[in-house]
């Protein structure tokens, strides 16, 4: 009985394991019907995809044909436009040549006309001028200015001697004042006389006395060594100002052989500018002529049926790698396809 038993609830366990073996089976298999369907519709897409493909092919074909005669048509006219270009950078060029070339001659007149002026302005003005009453001053400011030099200096020892006496007489009171307040020698310690203050005083007041003579008699001296000094100043002061016209007067003769000689200079460039002045008049002219004859390139046009072609050829290059994307994404999706619906059959089989 136990035996039994055992055999009993042992084929309950497989039964069930059967049972849920067969679930998962029926679960796998349970889509199969849309996996089929999936399969012939991404077969129909395919077969329309490579029929496309055969379509679009030759239309690219046939565009790049079009196009690469387009391109031919537009390189021959681009030349053209680039000599065109040229010929306009070039026709500008001397313009802009000729243009600066007569500026500079009408600049060059005026000038001209002012030299002349400034020439007879300045002739008239130096006529009555001599180079030797220059150098007459130039010796006599010299010679002044040595002397002026020299009474400097003599005034300058005079002011230090003054200095020196009046801080000599400035001591002698300083010792008066304090000889005169003093009791007891800070030295010995003992009581200073009268009588030795009365002596110290005599004899600082002879000091005091004599310096004054002497500054006196430097005063006067530095006095009249000043008076000197301002009567050289003020001869200075007129020479330097005569000095002066004459400078003025040697600048403007040099001024006025500069004025000759820039004159000359501007005469002769004025000819040689009328000579490029004409020259760059008939090289306007030539490539004027030039320019005509460039006037009929319809560029724009051919740009545009280009441009045209080339979104022609972009939409179906674009069609073209659509497909081919689609192709390989599709046939990829079958090979997936066939292989899961083998695998369900398979599983359905065991089901079975």
């Amino acid at each position: 009985i136990d035996k039994y038993k055992r055999v009993r609830e042992n084929s309950k366990l497989f039964l069930n394991y059967l049972k849920q073996k067969r679930k998962g089976y029926e679960g796998q298999v349970l889509d199969l019907d849309d996996k089929k369907l999936q399969f012939k519709v991404k077969k129909d897409n395919l077969s329309y995809l490579n029929l496309r493909l055969t379509e679009i092919i030759p239309e690219i074909t046939k565009l790049n044909n079009l196009i690469k005669d387009k391109r031919n048509e537009i390189e021959i006219i681009d030349n053209k436009i680039k000599i065109l270009e040229e010929l306009k950078n070039d026709l500008n060029l001397n313009e802009l040549k000729l243009k600066n070339l007569v500026e500079k001659r009408d600049r060059n007149l005026k000038e001209i006309e002012y030299l002349v002026s400034s020439i007879n302005v300045l002739d008239n003005e130096i006529k009555d001028f001599k180079l030797d009453d220059l150098e007459v001053i130039s010796n006599e400011l010299k010679n002044l200015n040595d002397k002026l030099s020299k009474y400097e200096e003599e005034l300058l020892l005079i002011t230090k001697k003054i200095n020196e006496l009046e801080v000599k007489k400035q001591s002698s009171f300083e010792i008066k004042s304090k000889i005169n307040v003093l009791d007891v020698c800070p030295l010995c310690k003992q009581n200073v006389a009268h009588s030795h203050k009365s002596s110290i005083n005599t004899e600082e007041d002879n000091k005091i006395l004599n310096y004054e003579k002497e500054l006196m008699i430097n005063k006067d001296k530095k006095s009249s060594l000043q008076q000197s000094i301002n009567d050289f100043k003020f001869k200075l002061d007129k020479l330097k100002e005569k000095k002066s016209n004459f400078d003025l007067f040697k600048f403007k003769k040099d001024n006025l052989k500069e004025k000759f000689d820039k004159k000359d200079l501007l005469l002769n460039e004025q000819s040689i500018l009328v000579g490029e002045i004409n020259y760059y008049h008939d090289k306007i002219k030539g490539i004027s002529s030039r320019i005509i004859e460039f006037k009929d390139l319809n560029h724009e046009k051919l740009k545009k049926e280009l441009d045209e072609l080339l979104h022609k050829e972009r939409k179906f290059e674009i069609e073209q790698a659509t497909c081919l994307s689609n192709i390989n994404e599709i046939s990829t999706t079958l090979n997936d396809l066939e292989k899961e619906i083998n695998l369900k059959l398979n599983i359905k089989n065991k089901i079975t």
